[in-house]
């Protein structure tokens, strides 16, 4: 954790069991729970934040940002995306806005979005702008569609946009090896599921499809 942040050797013992106090219980957890502590090891800059009381304004923020029914809510998120507990609170509904804004969604889409993949919120808004973009240019997707397919395969967004670009533009290429294939290509993009599906294939997959199109096995 000292590696990772070395700035952390710099707060005096005191004020670091403030700070962890006040994270343990903002995130309603007794301190030295196995879940905060990988939390801390893989956000340390989680303690770097101004003032005790900043945790539980974070959690009320996020909780605020989503929507969520409650502020106990964005616990659970926050400990699947550490790196939240680094920000202020006025980060989460600026990153929600943001995310809303590049892939050009509707408020409640992007909350939800927002809260399935938690880590989205702290993608730069560049990678997420290029990788919808790859979605709306490469398939000819409409925002809806984009929306419909990162809903499940969150994970693409947060990918090197070269890496989804090169992916989109491979599976088009591999259906137009066959002109049976290449007929099925609407129907592929018309389910969000096998859209993500697709674009999710190792490289080795890819490299089958191709086999199979164009020795017509």
């Amino acid at each position: 954790m000292l590696l990772a942040q070395p700035r952390v050797m710099r707060v005096a013992p005191a004020a670091l069991r403030a700070r962890a106090t006040a994270l343990a219980a903002a995130l309603h957890m007794p301190l030295g729970a196995e879940p905060l502590a990988a939390a801390v090891a893989a956000a340390p800059d989680a303690l770097m934040q101004r003032s005790p009381a900043a945790y539980s304004q974070c959690v009320a923020a996020l909780a605020a940002a989503l929507a969520l029914p409650r502020p106990a809510d964005a616990c659970g998120l926050m400990l699947r995306a550490p790196s939240l507990l680094r920000h202020p609170p006025a980060f989460y509904a600026r990153s929600v806005q943001q995310l809303q804004s590049q892939l050009a969604l509707p408020p409640e889409a992007a909350r939800a979005l927002a809260a399935a993949e938690p880590g989205l919120l702290c993608v730069s808004p560049g990678v997420i702008r290029a990788n919808g973009e790859a979605l709306r240019e490469r398939l000819q997707l409409s925002a809806a569609q984009v929306g419909a397919v990162v809903g499940f395969a969150p994970e693409l967004l947060a990918a090197p946009p070269g890496r989804l670009a090169a992916a989109a533009r491979r599976l088009v290429a591999v259906l137009s090896y066959s002109g049976t294939w290449r007929a099925q290509l609407p129907r592929l993009l018309a389910s969000p599921r096998n859209t993500a599906v697709a674009l999710s294939f190792r490289s080795d997959r890819y490299e089958r499809l191709e086999y199979l199109a164009r020795t017509g096995v």
